[in-house]
């Protein structure tokens, strides 16, 4: 099959653009002009008339069976722009749900209202007594439950294990405000189970929404482990897998569970790359610090709005015993970290187990890796680490970014720093975090970096050769 009179970019290290390629069973085989590919005499021909053609997109970091799982829920938070709609979205929705029944909601986002705060227990209490309800922010890492939620999840009468820094208190009172390891520790009460054949339906539902973006390979950042790997298994034994899957090992149930995961992915015998051309077993992948959205990410220096710094979610021996051991194992090997703190405590932990045990190519990676210095990007380039970057984010909030960060906005996602000094950053959408999955809004947000430093923006082709070779 020949496709020949457009652009073929093909994104490799000198960004050649073609105007022919030739396809053949399945594989590229030839890219070039149109007089070279008439050695293949080719039968199917596609004029182009101008066009581009680019190689598949693939997410490289994108939550897309948790997605799918929170996308069956009839309400979404996502689109209230004030408290009062909020309210009356949940009201509403209890009407439809059994007396005693968990409502969930995801998405919203206090920064859309007026004034800028989040909902109380006691404001879900008014419009909705009867039924547990946990209402999840925009990040993912917060949630304010209202006061059945605490009462099921027996919060009033054992909290030992609840990291008071991360509950919200006011005049003495719990609001319900749940942060980072607080939240994930109240939904591992909650014990919220899908059975396989929802995760397998959700799984193909998102997957057509992907391939229909030109997204032919997703590294997933995971959600509920164990059975998030059975249903993928399901899909490719049933041939429902037409985009290649990367799964990384993670539980989003906190640090206990994240640090039981990956033991337990050790233990079993295998490391990253095992599987099949559709289905890879991925990296481990613990969780350090908070959201950037939230404003709870762990920086060297405390945030612009409130003089705080949040502490990481790990401590540092743990990170440095996780990371040795995935490495040992020959693991790929991760960590969701935002802020500067972060990035540094990975950094640290790699350097260490590289020291112990050298290995080359193994390909180390830092979830969103967003407020990325000079220093931290020369450690990065020397240790060859791979940062994937969020620049989906910077067109939702760079202005929060501004007003939590102040100067150090300036190495947000700084992607023109890292190709500069050779380091293969490679991009993910972070959906439903990010708004969506479509890889041409984060393209167009790694070309103009809006409120954030331009100096940073990318071109076109650079942005593409992010989204697929990288």
């Amino acid at each position: 099959m020949l496709f020949y009179n457009g652009e073929i970019i093909t994104a490799d290290a000198q960004n050649t653009v073609a105007t022919a390629m030739v396809i053949k069973k399945n594989k590229i085989v030839y890219i070039g002009d149109a007089a070279g590919a008439e050695f293949f005499n080719c039968k199917e021909i596609v004029d182009l008339q101008g066009r581009s053609v680019v190689p598949g997109f693939c997410d490289a970091h994108c939550h897309v069976v948790l997605a799918g799982v929170q996308g069956r829920k009839p309400l979404s938070a996502i689109n209230a722009v004030s408290l009062r709609e909020l309210l009356e979205a949940l009201q509403k929705e209890a009407m439809h749900v059994p007396k005693g029944e968990w409502i969930q909601a995801e998405g919203y986002n206090q920064e859309q209202f007026t004034p800028a705060k989040h909902p109380t227990r006691w404001d879900i209490d008014q419009v909705v007594p009867d039924h547990p309800v946990m209402l999840v922010h925009v990040s993912g890492h917060l949630a304010v439950y209202n006061t059945k939620a605490l009462e099921l999840c027996g919060f009033f009468e054992s909290q030992d294990d609840f990291p008071q820094a991360f509950i919200e208190y006011e005049n003495g009172k719990l609001t319900g405000l749940f942060r980072e390891t607080a939240h994930f520790r109240m939904m591992q009460r909650a014990n919220f189970e899908y059975p396989d054949s929802e995760v397998l339906n959700s799984i193909q539902k998102v997957t057509g929404i992907l391939k229909s973006y030109g997204i032919t390979m997703v590294h997933d950042a995971g959600a509920y482990g164990g059975p998030i790997y059975r249903a993928l298994q399901k899909a490719e034994q049933r041939g429902q897998l037409d985009v290649c899957f990367y799964p990384m090992f993670f539980s989003c149930y906190g640090k206990e569970a994240q640090i039981k995961t990956a033991q337990t992915a050790i233990e079993n015998g295998y490391f990253t790359g095992f599987g099949t051309e559709n289905l890879k077993m991925g990296c481990l992948k613990i969780m350090i610090d908070g959201s950037s959205s939230a404003g709870t990410c762990a920086t060297r220096e405390p945030l612009a709005h409130n003089h705080k710094t949040y502490p990481l979610s790990f401590e540092r021996e743990e990170i440095d015993k996780v990371v040795l051991n995935g490495h040992k194992a020959g693991f790929q090997i991760t960590a969701h970290a935002i802020g500067d703190q972060a990035v540094e405590a990975m950094l640290d932990a790699y350097e260490k187990a590289q020291e112990q045990y050298p290995r080359k190519d193994a390909r180390h990676r830092i979830e969103h890796c967003m407020i990325t210095q000079p220093d931290l990007i020369m450690r990065i380039k020397k240790l060859g680490i791979i940062p994937v970057a969020n620049p989906l984010f910077i067109h939702q909030w760079g202005q929060l970014y501004q007003k939590y960060f102040g100067s150090r906005s300036d190495y947000v996602f700084p992607m023109q720093s890292y190709l500069k000094a050779g380091i293969p950053v490679a991009v993910g959408s972070d959906f439903p975090a990010g708004k969506t999955l479509s890889p041409f809004e984060s393209i167009a947000a790694m070309m103009d970096r809006e409120v954030l430093n331009h100096a940073e923006d990318l071109s076109v082709l650079q942005a593409i050769r992010c989204y697929t070779y990288n």
